[in-house]
């Protein structure tokens, strides 16, 4: 006979039903030129998957989309992702280097050019399965991931004026410890 724990164990991927897990990232990518490590966005992206406080999980599949108005202005760039807890700063800005806070750093990962994959036409999605493991703080209440995505490519890069981006964390949680 197997001992079983009885906290049950509930898979949550989605952090939003109405947008089914996407976190807008919208037009706002940088469209100077970015030399590595300078984020392509001067700002987190928000992104509401642990439901409780202590809440444990595993950041299971991370996709980035990027749509741009035509196929010429697909850009595929290597990229770095942090993975923040609550309270994160100093927050991305525009023309800097970042510089994680490694206090509430929860994991990085990277996104290749060869990760990327026709979606259409115009849009192309990077699927990475990073099988991080997460742990937010303990606080009274749900907490959110601050995500930082910063240029990796050893060449600046650039985005097409218009190009729009959004990111879908996919988080099995697991239990709420105190």
């Amino acid at each position: 006979m197997s001992c079983l724990p009885n906290t049950p164990i509930a898979a949550n991927v989605l952090s939003d039903p109405a947008t089914l897990g996407w976190c807008d990232v919208g037009a706002n990518l940088i469209t100077s030129s970015l030399s590595r490590y300078y984020p392509i966005l001067a700002a987190f992206v928000t992104c509401r998957v642990m439901t409780t406080s202590n809440q444990h999980g595993i950041l299971r599949q991370f996709d980035f989309e990027e749509t741009a108005a035509s196929a010429g202005d697909i850009k595929k760039h290597p990229l770095i992702v942090y993975v923040h807890g609550a309270g994160a700063s100093p927050s991305p800005a525009a023309g800097a280097v970042y510089e994680p806070d490694t206090t509430t750093l929860l994991g990085q990962f990277v996104i290749t050019a060869a990760d990327y994959k026709r979606t259409t036409e115009t849009k192309w999605t990077a699927s990475i399965k990073p099988d991080m493991y997460l742990r937010q703080t303990n606080s009274a209440s749900a907490q959110n991931l601050l995500i930082a995505i910063v240029a990796d490519s050893a060449t600046a890069i650039s985005y097409a004026s218009g190009a729009q981006a959004r990111i879908r964390p996919f988080v099995e949680q697991l239990t709420a410890l105190s």
